[in-house]
């Protein structure tokens, strides 16, 4: 079962939320904090801070307790509005609240800076979950690999999937899609492609995400004409080797069989072959 801060809530059901919400006051039926705190859930997922922290004032004003599950809808608000300085303002009040920090809200908090791709501040906090005893978990993991991605450093991404094994996490097809973006970004397909297939290795299947970024990748590289790949790729799409419905525009889809039909497009316009 998904905790409150990882649900997400479409703005309908926010507006239906609020209603139901309102037809309790009405009826003089106070909501308790689970209610309110569930309203800021539902708003932090929308990246709408200004809600989220109109029901935390409510929340105090009635006089009702809180727990560590409000801050971290404070905390998810202001990481996805890119507010990372409200953020730290509400970890500070966490403090002088004695509420201590779990690896839930070290996830929202890494998550925020690597969405800014500020991959020393996540590290920073990643050393601080290790002093106070806090276990990262997958989600930490692949949130502090997009942050290195995102700055450019890959090679402290390939590290920390390397201490992900000795503490026994093992990546998921989030984790090694992250670490292929932060190759192909690299420019260097050949790393993106090994990580391409240690994830097969692993038994995870490839979503089309990952097979986008590779085709771009390995475009960036080839020596080919570009006019001759997206022929190719066309025609691929066209003999019914995927899911092509006889639109030109469906059939830049991206598939298994042009991504393989790409590979040997670069493998072709290399004088030797390309190390897997």
């Amino acid at each position: 079962m998904k905790r409150q801060s990882e649900l997400s809530f479409s703005l309908s059901q926010m507006e239906r939320a609020v209603e139901i919400l309102d037809e309790m006051l009405l009826a003089g039926t106070c909501p308790n904090e689970h209610r309110y705190t569930t309203i800021m859930h539902g708003y932090a997922s929308l990246g709408d801070t200004g809600k989220a922290f109109e029901y935390f004032s409510k929340l105090k004003n009635e006089g009702l307790e809180f727990d560590v599950s409000t801050y971290e809808a404070l905390l998810k608000a202001c990481c996805k509005a890119g507010r990372m300085q409200s953020a730290l303002a509400v970890i500070k009040e966490m403090s002088a609240q004695k509420i201590p920090r779990n690896t839930f809200v070290y996830n929202i908090l890494i998550d925020g800076w690597a969405r800014r791709g500020d991959v020393w501040e996540a590290a920073d906090l990643m050393q601080q979950m290790k002093q106070e005893g806090v276990q990262p978990d997958i989600h930490t993991y692949t949130s502090f690999i997009n942050a290195c991605c995102k700055a450019g450093d890959v090679l402290r991404a390939t590290k920390t999937m390397e201490e992900m094994e000795l503490v026994r996490v093992k990546p998921n097809v989030k984790t090694y899609t992250t670490l292929i973006h932060g190759w192909a970004r690299a420019s260097l397909p050949e790393k993106a492609l090994r990580c391409f297939e240690q994830m097969k290795s692993a038994g995870l299947k490839p979503d089309k995400a990952v097979y986008h970024c590779l085709m771009t990748s390995l475009l960036s590289r080839a020596c080919v004409v570009e006019e001759y790949i997206y022929s190719g790729i066309l025609h691929i799409c066209k003999i019914g080797l995927c899911s092509w419905d006889g639109d030109d525009e469906a059939a830049d889809s991206m598939c298994r069989s042009c991504f393989f039909f790409m590979i040997g497009c670069v493998i072709v316009s290399r004088s030797s072959p390309m190390p897997l």
